[in-house]
C-alpha cells in the first residue's frame, strides 16, 4: 500500500488497541518506511513476539532511549533485542547498560519473569556478577517453572511439594501457568472449572525459566538465610545427606516456616543419626533438647529415645515418654531413666512411674532403686508382688509394706502366693503386724480343716506355741492345731508326751461340744478309746458355709433310707457319725439345697475299717486307720487305756474279739470271750437294774 494508505490502517490498529502478531507486520512495514504516526514504535514493540527480539530496528531502538515510558513486558522486549541481536559492542548498547541493569534487578525484586527478563537476567548475571543486592532480588525469580497445557478446559495448577507445608495454586492464563520451585520432589495436579482433578490424563509442559544449579550456590553463599536458597541449596538434586559444614545453616532450615512438620522431623532424624556417627555430642544436645516425636515412626522415635538416654538427657527422655509412652524405650535404657525419675520424684507415688517401672522389672531389668520403689508402691497381681519381693530379699531392700501387702491380698483373693513361706517368715521376723500373722494362721488352719489344703508346718508351729503361752486362738486355728498334731500320730513317728497332751486338751473341748472329725481316727488308740472313738465312722461332706444338707442312710440288711440333716462342725465341714463295728457297712446319698432346688450331690457305702491285714504281732489296733502306727505300738502312756482311765469299756472288748476272728486267732479269741464273760456276770451282780 501507499505511504498514506498504509497511515491511515496503522492508525486505525493504533486506535483500536490491536496489538496482536497479526497487526504486526503493517507496524513493521510503517516502521520501515519511517512514518511519523503517534505511537508507532510502541505499537510496533507491543505486538512482537519473542523470535522478533533480535531484530527490532536501530531507530526503534534509539527512540526509546530518549522516551521511554513502556510498560515492563514492552521494555524487556527491547532490551532483550538489544541483548540477542549482537549490539553489546556497539555504543548505542553500553547507553543502555545501567538502564538495563538498574531495569532487571527491579524486575527480579518485583518477581517479574518472562522468556525476555531471563535473557536480561542471565547478562546481568554474566556481565555484572553476582552480589549481596543482586542475589537478594534474584531470588524471587530464579526458581520460577512455566507449566504448559494445550488443554483449554483446564483452569489452575495445584502443585505440591513433598518438604513444604503450603501448596500453591497457580491460574493457567491462555495455558501456561508459572510456579516456584525449590526442590524437585512435587508433583503437579491439575483442575478444571468444576473443580475436577486430573495428573496423568492430561498432558502438559513443565520448564525451568532460568538454571537455578548455575545460581543458586553463590548466591546461598551470600544469603545464606534465605528461605529460597537454603530450600534449593538442602533439597534440591533428590535431597542430601547432612555434614559438618551444613550446621551452621541448620538452624535456619529448621526455622523455614515454609518447612512441614515431616520434612523438618527427617532432616532432624538425618541430623541425628550423622551425628552419632561422627561424634557430635555438642550438636546432638542442642537439637535433641527441642525434639518432638509426633511426626516420627515407631522405630526412629525408639532410636531418638535411645540416642537421648545415651546422651544422659534423662530429664527430656521423661518428658517425652509421658506423652509417647515408654514401651519404646530398650531394655538398656530403661533402668537408667527409671533410677533418674524415681529419686526427682522424690519417691513419691506416681502411677505413670510405676506402670513404667512395673513393665520394666517384667522385662527382667530392675536395681535397687526400682525394688525399693515398687516394694514401696506396687500394687496388681500378688504372684507379680511375689516375684518383685523375691528380687527385693537379694538386694537388702525393705519389703515389710510389700509383704503385708502381699499376705493381705493373697488372703482376700485367696489365691496361693510363691514364696509365700519365706514371706510370711520374713514378715513375722521383722515385727509384722499380730493382726496380720493371725489372719494368715487362721487363712491356711482353716484351709487345712475344712479342705484338705496344704499348710506350711510354720502355721502349725506357731499356732501351738500362742497355745502354750495361754494366748485365746479361734477355732480355725485350734481346730488346725488339732489335725496337725493327728497328722503327726499318724505319721508313726515324732509323737511325744507334748502332742499328747495338747491333743487331749483339745479333744476335751471339742468332744464336750459334739464337734467330731474324720481326722480324729489318726490318734493313738489309747486317746480313741477315751473319747469313745474306736467304733465311731465319721462320714464327712464339705459345702458352703451354711448350707443345708440333708443324708440319707441305711444300715446293712435295713430296707429303707433313714433320714437326717448332717450338722455343720466348722466352716462348710458337715459331719454325720456312725456307731459301726469293724465290716460293717452303710449306704448313704447326700442331697444338697442349692439355687433351683435340692440336688443329689454324693452316694456311696462307709465301710469300717476291719484291721486284718495292719494288724501285726501284739498289736491291738483300734481301727484300720491306726493298725500299726506308733500309737498302736505301745509308745503312748501306758496309763491311757479306755474310757474309765485304765479299763477297756465294753465296745473295745467287742471289737478286739471281732478282729480277732477276722484273723482267725482262735487261742487269744477264746482267752478273749472268757474275759468278757467273766466281766459281764460281775456287773450284773454289783449292778442291779432298778
Amino acid at each position: 500500500p501507499s505511504d498514506e494508505l498504509l497511515s491511515v490502517i496503522c492508525g486505525y490498529l493504533i486506535k483500536g488497541q490491536k496489538f496482536d502478531a497479526d497487526c504486526h507486520k503493517w507496524y513493521a512495514l510503517g516502521v520501515k518506511r519511517e512514518l511519523r504516526i503517534t505511537s508507532l514504535y510502541e505499537a510496533f514493540l507491543a505486538s512482537s513476539d519473542r523470535e522478533d527480539a533480535g531484530n527490532i530496528p536501530k531507530v526503534v531502538q534509539m527512540y526509546f532511549q530518549y522516551n521511554n515510558t513502556l510498560p515492563w513486558q514492552q521494555k524487556a522486549r527491547l532490551y532483550a533485542g538489544l541483548i540477542t541481536g549482537g549490539a553489546r559492542q556497539t555504543k548505542l548498547y553500553q547507553k543502555y547498560r545501567k538502564t538495563i541493569g538498574e531495569f532487571a534487578v527491579r524486575q527480579m525484586e518485583a518477581g517479574h519473569i518472562s522468556d525476555d527478563l531471563v535473557v536480561i537476567y542471565e547478562e546481568l548475571l554474566r556481565s555484572g556478577g553476582i552480589y549481596e543486592e543482586t542475589a537478594r532480588a534474584l531470588a524471587g525469580v530464579l526458581f520460577t517453572r512455566r507449566l504448559t497445557c494445550g488443554d483449554r478446559g483446564m483452569a489452575r495448577a495445584v502443585i505440591r511439594h513433598a518438604q513444604l507445608k503450603d501448596t500453591q495454586v497457580v491460574p493457567l492464563v491462555n495455558g501456561v501457568a508459572y510456579y516456584r520451585s525449590f526442590t524437585d520432589d512435587y508433583c503437579i495436579v491439575l483442575e478444571d472449572n468444576r473443580g475436577n482433578s486430573f495428573i496423568d490424563s492430561v498432558s502438559y509442559r513443565d520448564e525451568a525459566m532460568m538454571n537455578p544449579a548455575q545460581y543458586a550456590e553463590s548466591c546461598f553463599a551470600l544469603m545464606p538465610k534465605c528461605a529460597e536458597y537454603v530450600l534449593y541449596h538442602f533439597y534440591s538434586g533428590g535431597g542430601k545427606e547432612f555434614s559438618r559444614k551444613d550446621e551452621a545453616h541448620l538452624k535456619t532450615l529448621l526455622g523455614l516456616e515454609q518447612l512441614n512438620e515431616t520434612s523438618r522431623a527427617e532432616l532432624l532424624l538425618q541430623v541425628f543419626r550423622g551425628g552419632k556417627a561422627d561424634g557430635r555430642d555438642r550438636l546432638l544436645t542442642k537439637y535433641l533438647q527441642e525434639a518432638d516425636l509426633k511426626p516420627y515412626a515407631p522405630s526412629d522415635r525408639r532410636f531418638l529415645l535411645e540416642l537421648m538416654t545415651e546422651n544422659r538427657m534423662f530429664a527430656d527422655v521423661c518428658r517425652l515418654i509421658r506423652t509417647y509412652g515408654y514401651e519404646l524405650l530398650p531394655d538398656s535404657a530403661r533402668v537408667l531413666i527409671l533410677s533418674y525419675a524415681i529419686p526427682e520424684n522424690g519417691e513419691e507415688e506416681d502411677a505413670f512411674l510405676l506402670g513404667f517401672a512395673l513393665d520394666t522389672f517384667r522385662h527382667g531389668k530392675y536395681n535397687d532403686v526400682m525394688l525399693s520403689y515398687l516394694s514401696s508402691h506396687a500394687q496388681g497381681a500378688v504372684k507379680m508382688l511375689a516375684e518383685i519381693w523375691k528380687a527385693s530379699s537379694g538386694f537388702g531392700t525393705d519389703t515389710m509394706a510389700l509383704e503385708e501387702r502381699i499376705l493381705t491380698q493373697m488372703l482376700f483373693t485367696a489365691e496361693y502366693v510363691p514364696y509365700v513361706e519365706q514371706i510370711y517368715e520374713n514378715y513375722y521376723a521383722g515385727g509384722g503386724s499380730e493382726r496380720v500373722c493371725m489372719a494368715y494362721l487362721s487363712w491356711f488352719s482353716h484351709g487345712y480343716v475344712t479342705r484338705g489344703r496344704a499348710a506350711p508346718e510354720h502355721v502349725f508351729l506357731q499356732i501351738w506355741q500362742r497355745y502354750l503361752e495361754g494366748q485365746k486362738l479361734n477355732e480355725a486355728c485350734s481346730l488346725g492345731l488339732l489335725k496337725y498334731l493327728a497328722s503327726v500320730a499318724g505319721t508313726g513317728s515324732g509323737w511325744k508326751e507334748k502332742h499328747w497332751k495338747t491333743a487331749e486338751r483339745l479333744l476335751d473341748v471339742y468332744t464336750g461340744r459334739r464337734l467330731f472329725f474324720d481326722f480324729y481316727r489318726r490318734f493313738p488308740k489309747e486317746l480313741g478309746e477315751k473319747y469313745c472313738l474306736q467304733d465311731k465312722y465319721f462320714l464327712t461332706y464339705p459345702a458352703a458355709a451354711g448350707a443345708h444338707v440333708t443324708v440319707y442312710f441305711r444300715m446293712e440288711k435295713e430296707a429303707d433310707f433313714h433320714e437326717e440333716e448332717m450338722k455343720e462342725m466348722h466352716g462348710g465341714l458337715f459331719v454325720k457319725m456312725f456307731l459301726l463295728f469293724p465290716g460293717e457297712t452303710v449306704q448313704y446319698y447326700i442331697m444338697e439345697e442349692g439355687p433351683g432346688g435340692v440336688y443329689l450331690t454324693e452316694s456311696g457305702c462307709a465301710v469300717m475299717g476291719e484291721g486284718a491285714a495292719e494288724m501285726s504281732a501284739g498289736a491291738e489296733p483300734w481301727d484300720c486307720e491306726a493298725a500299726g502306727k506308733e500309737g498302736s505300738s505301745g509308745s503312748a502312756p501306758e496309763r491311757r487305756t479306755g474310757s474309765s482311765g485304765n479299763i477297756p469299756d465294753r465296745y473295745v472288748r467287742i471289737n478286739r474279739m471281732l478282729r480277732r476272728r477276722l484273723v482267725g486267732d482262735t487261742e487269744a479269741l477264746v482267752r478273749q470271750l472268757k474275759e468278757y464273760d467273766e466281766i459281764q456276770k460281775k456287773a450284773e451282780t454289783v449292778f442291779k437294774l432298778l
